[in-house]
């Protein structure tokens, strides 16, 4: 079972973040590019076979008066109560992908106890793709204490709890890691089975619906060959295996299923 959880959403402007003038379409969607857009915030659960696994943790909230909030729309509740509210304790989970290292996919995987940030997942094997663990940003950023991923990265290598991953990863039960380079180096993506169900969970493959039918627009951090194979690559597979897909910043059916 997949359970979608919906941590926070947020106002996002496009033209801050894309190269709109190499895009020639650009002026066709001004409305797009040059008004705010709502986005989401998923992490995702999976249960499968012998695995309590969650897809990326964050505790992102967006405070009320904040310019990127939608005014008058609530947020959701955060990631451990979505957690609860599925029955599901932190202790119960037995694996963690991390599709990428950005803060917004990290914030949620430790917790400060007495001055120390500890595991919040310390039954689980945190999977991280090697690139990203080896990068320069990564490895500069462990060195200084006020960093998230010092907060997150560093106590989770630290307990024994982190695994680097290269390439793909077979988990035997319906359930795969897929390296998806090109928002990072080790980007990663899952592919979950169930019968004749797929669904590949792509954390920041893409960003918005209208990538899907414009492949080529990216955000300028993305590197640009990387995450254009990417996209080939799981764009093949969904067509072929009439696959659903969970993006982690486009809204989706957060019912489970």
């Amino acid at each position: 079972m997949i359970s979608i959880l919906n941590v926070t959403h947020f106002l996002f402007k496009p033209s801050q973040f894309y190269a709109v003038e190499g895009i020639a379409e650009a002026a066709q969607y001004a409305d797009f590019f040059n008004n705010d857009q709502l986005t989401s915030m998923n992490c995702v659960h999976v249960a499968a076979p012998g695995m309590s696994l969650l897809v990326d943790a964050s505790n992102e909230r967006i405070e009320p008066d904040s310019p990127t909030a939608q005014q008058n729309v609530p947020q959701p509740p955060n990631l451990l109560a979505q957690l609860a509210a599925n029955d599901i304790a932190p202790a119960d989970i037995t694996h963690v992908v991390i599709t990428h290292p950005h803060t917004d996919h990290i914030s949620g995987l430790t917790c400060n106890v007495d001055g120390q940030w500890r595991p919040i997942f310390a039954n689980a094997k945190h999977y991280l793709g090697k690139a990203d663990w080896d990068s320069q940003m990564v490895q500069t950023e462990l060195q200084d204490p006020s960093t998230v991923i010092a907060q997150t990265l560093k106590p989770i290598h630290d307990a024994g709890l982190l695994v680097l991953v290269e390439g793909d990863l077979d988990f035997g039960n319906g359930v795969q890691i897929w390296a998806t380079p090109g928002e990072t180096p080790g980007h990663q993506a899952v592919r979950v089975q169930s019968g004749n169900d797929v669904t590949y969970i792509i954390g920041d493959l893409f960003h918005f619906p209208l990538e899907f039918t414009h492949m080529d627009w990216l955000v300028t951090w993305k590197d640009r060959p990387s995450a254009l194979a990417s996209r080939q690559r799981i764009m093949q597979a969904v067509t072929t295996e009439h696959a659903h897909i969970i993006a982690t910043h486009i809204f989706a059916d957060t019912a489970s299923h």
